[in-house]
């Protein structure tokens, strides 16, 4: 391989590992947020989880963050549920309360907001939230966790931590992937097989940012262990590589 080559191998690498490292940041923020959130006041369960809970993935030190959940009612009587909500207090034992007695008519919807910042979270970094719905009517007992990851960048909201990071992360894997492509003509059946599992190795990535950002941690922790598997794979598959090339060059050598 001519040192072009080699060079632009190398560059092709540094990019796409530097694309991978802000699509993992993301994904891997926001699962741990909400892993820690799933132990959080946990001692009561539900059989149904209350999927119209919704908080912000990551905010930043100076930002109030919202975390907010619908309720509607079915019946054709006015129900008044109450709503409980235990968010951290700076430490993992202890919390703040609100409750909630809300009042809706039959068939609308009535919200729940709260207001949390960096002050709420524990080990300066992790929002824990927990809400409970309970049995009113024709709603059965339900509750859900959330947990929200501070990120000490002043000049950024978390919205727009996100977007910079998913937008750079795309940009710099995009232009390694072009540049191997480059590298790699002709492209041979290992070159092809070899620039099939990187963009794989990317998609992944990609995907555990998303599922991390919609709060299926628990996905997102299997993902996480499957890309660290094919991280090792690729690497392995590298080093092997490397190690036949040296050996074809001392056998022409020769």
């Amino acid at each position: 391989m001519s040192m072009k080559k080699q060079t632009q191998k190398i560059s092709a690498i540094i990019l796409i590992v530097i694309g991978v490292i802000f699509f993992i940041l993301i994904g891997g923020l926001s699962i741990w947020a909400d892993l820690e959130a799933s132990l959080f006041n946990s001692a009561k369960r539900s059989r149904e989880p209350l999927p119209s809970l919704n908080c912000p993935s990551i905010i930043s030190s100076d930002e109030t963050g919202v975390v907010s959940a619908s309720f509607s009612n079915p019946s054709d009587r006015i129900i008044n549920p109450k709503i409980q909500t235990f968010i951290s207090d700076g430490f993992v034992i202890l919390m703040q309360e609100k409750v909630d007695i809300l009042e809706i008519e039959p068939g609308e919807t009535e919200s729940v907001e709260i207001k949390v910042t960096a002050a709420n979270a524990v080990y300066n970094r992790i929002i824990l939230v927990r809400m409970h719905q309970f049995a009113y009517g024709p709603l059965p007992y339900r509750n859900a966790s959330c947990g929200i990851f501070v990120i000490n960048i002043p000049f950024l909201t978390g919205t727009q931590f996100i977007y910079l990071s998913m937008a750079l992360g795309t940009l710099f894997s995009g232009a390694g992937i072009i540049l191997w492509g480059l590298n790699s003509r002709p492209i041979v059946w290992d070159k092809l097989t070899n620039l099939k599992w990187i963009i794989a190795f990317v998609l992944l990535s990609i995907l555990i940012a998303i599922i991390g950002l919609l709060s299926i941690w628990l996905l997102g922790v299997f993902l996480f262990v499957l890309w660290i598997l094919l991280a090792i794979g690729l690497v392995s598959k590298a080093v092997l590589d490397s190690d036949k090339q040296t050996k074809n060059i001392g056998k022409k050598n020769k």
